[in-house]
């Protein structure tokens, strides 16, 4: 190989990687809050953390990538009175594995189902702790409305991927002795493999029929349902159902969609 092609080659390289990073930057800045793409799943963590008692705390540990080691630890702490010692949610990512989206020096940008995660005006973290929220003291302001199922936006550092964390709060305690909260109720992970059960194909469970043509479709279980959702092609969920009916109702578009179902006991199948 002469000069002239090596330095050819050389550009080729450097011109695939530029386009590469560009392509990977703009996929995962299309990620959507409360979609779940393709080669990505859901799981719910069992967090609800709880606390009456003031100037005492209590944790948590979440798995993002589910590969059994705790990716961020979690604290709510209640202060007396919150106007001077406020009551906090804080995450405190292990080994810089993950970072979230900022909207302001350590405390995370918050999103509504359907926003793009950690779009224009926000940065990403590169910090050991974060807050999530906050109510009392001077920097979190004193207003008592909760959050009600907002989206985090978490990136895995090592490999850029974005994904969401659905939670909820309540740090108004009203009357000093109410309890403040914090829930986890969803995750958007990239491990497909360690939430689904083994024991999956010893399950029972049918829908019929299969085919539908009426859009109509009824799931026989041997096990209690907690939740059924579908998706389209695109990965995306296009419908979901709390519980046991009768029957279940396919969208409307006429397609092949894919049906996941979470038995009670969280095996999904």
């Amino acid at each position: 190989m002469n000069i002239g092609n090596m330095k050819k080659t050389s550009f080729s390289i450097l011109s695939f990687l530029i386009i590469f990073f560009f392509l990977m930057t703009e996929l995962n800045a299309q990620i959507v809050a409360g979609e779940v793409p393709a080669g990505t799943s859901i799981y719910y963590p069992d967090i609800l953390l709880t606390r009456t008692a003031d100037n005492t705390d209590t944790t948590a540990f979440l798995e993002i990538d589910q590969d059994g080691s705790v990716d961020v630890s979690i604290l709510l702490y209640k202060g007396f009175p919150p106007a001077d010692n406020p009551n906090q949610v804080l995450f405190f990512p292990v080994d810089n594995r993950y970072s979230f989206c900022l909207y302001e020096p350590y405390r995370t940008a918050l999103f509504d189902q359907g926003d793009t995660l950690c779009g224009s005006g926000f940065v990403w973290g590169i910090d050991t702790l974060y807050i999530v929220d906050c109510f009392g003291g001077w920097n979190c302001g004193h207003g008592i409305d909760s959050i009600q199922d907002m989206y985090l936006a978490y990136r895995e550092n090592s490999t850029g991927r974005i994904g969401w964390i659905q939670f909820s709060s309540s740090l108004y305690s009203g009357v000093e002795e109410n309890p403040i909260t914090f829930e986890i109720s969803s995750v958007l992970s990239y491990d497909l493999g360690t939430n689904v059960s083994e024991e999956n194909n010893t399950k029972q469970v049918n829908i019929s029929p299969n085919p539908t043509f009426d859009g109509l479709f009824a799931i026989h279980s041997d096990e209690m349902i907690r939740l059924v959702e579908i998706f389209n092609t695109a990965g995306k969920m296009v419908s979901a159902f709390s519980g046991n009916t009768d029957e279940y109702v396919m969208p409307d578009v006429a397609g092949i969609y894919t049906i996941r179902i979470h038995l009670i006991d969280d095996r999904i199948v």
